[in-house]
């Protein structure tokens, strides 16, 4: 008979930090075990332990030390093993094809999550902050308002960004950080003008719209892309399946067996 695991925590255990920064985090990573810091024992990995020994989730395990919600809590070999033979499962006939719909499904649920987004570990938005704000040594706050006024002027993203004195990296960092923003930012494209809007690549669903009213309505691209003020390429690449799928109804078996002429009865 096993005996049982003892749950007494070592010396110096449980304890009570949060990690400050990526170095201590990838530290406490490293090496071929990883050790839990609610009593000290090590293991290859720790969602099975601290959940059976401490009745502790992964979730909670990680807010309470401030580890990412992303970073798995195994150690950097147990990792780099998992993807050795994540790779070589591979190439086993169809199971690309199998990953593909599990990281489909994940993907699926992630965006779920997104909703209820849960809060950074604090060393990550600190970081985030200082690549947003720290672009070319600055040190003021981002003027969100000067970035709206200048793609409300027709600027596309990446003049505006650089209007107030940012890269264009930076201004993604924000709206990640800010939905909000994200949205005011999203809101205010769509406003734009459509020439305006194509240059910066930002042509949304009013532009959608209007090509397609104007598609019904029996215009060429030359002469749409010409009244929405973009080029005819930029109109083809969205009426091409339009037109696609009227040839196809076109030509169904439906519509061929109704204009074939009916057959003349035997005399």
């Amino acid at each position: 008979m096993t005996a049982p695991r003892s749950r007494t925590p070592l010396r110096g255990y449980p304890k009570s930090f949060k990690f400050e920064n990526r170095d201590q985090l990838e530290e406490y990573l490293s090496g071929d075990r990883i050790t839990c810091l609610l009593c000290g024992r090590s293991f290859k990995a720790l969602a099975s332990h601290i959940k059976l020994i401490h009745g502790v989730g992964e979730a909670e395990y990680k807010d309470r030390f401030g580890i990412p919600w992303r970073t798995g809590l195994q150690s950097a070999a147990t990792t780099k093993k998992k993807v050795a033979a994540g790779k070589r499962k591979m190439e086993l006939p169809g199971e690309r094809e199998r990953m593909e719909r599990i990281r489909k499904e994940s993907q699926a649920k992630r965006i779920e999550a997104s909703k209820t987004q849960r809060a950074k570990a604090a060393f990550l938005v600190d970081e985030y902050t200082d690549r947003a704000i720290g672009v070319h040594g600055k040190t003021e706050l981002f003027d969100k308002r000067a970035f709206l006024t200048a793609l409300e002027a027709g600027m596309t993203m990446r003049e505006a960004a650089k209007h107030v004195g940012y890269s264009l990296s930076a201004i993604h960092e924000h709206k990640r950080r800010d939905p909000a923003f994200s949205e005011m930012v999203s809101q205010t494209l769509e406003t734009q003008s459509f020439a305006d809007q194509a240059r910066g690549q930002a042509l949304g669903e009013r532009f959608e719209r209007a090509l397609r009213k104007l598609f019904d309505q029996g215009y060429s691209d030359k002469d749409a892309a010409h009244k929405l003020g973009v080029t005819a390429m930029t109109c083809n690449r969205r009426t091409k399946p339009w037109r696609d799928a009227v040839n196809r109804n076109a030509t169904s078996p439906e519509q061929t067996n109704q204009d074939k002429p009916a057959d003349k009865p035997e005399e």
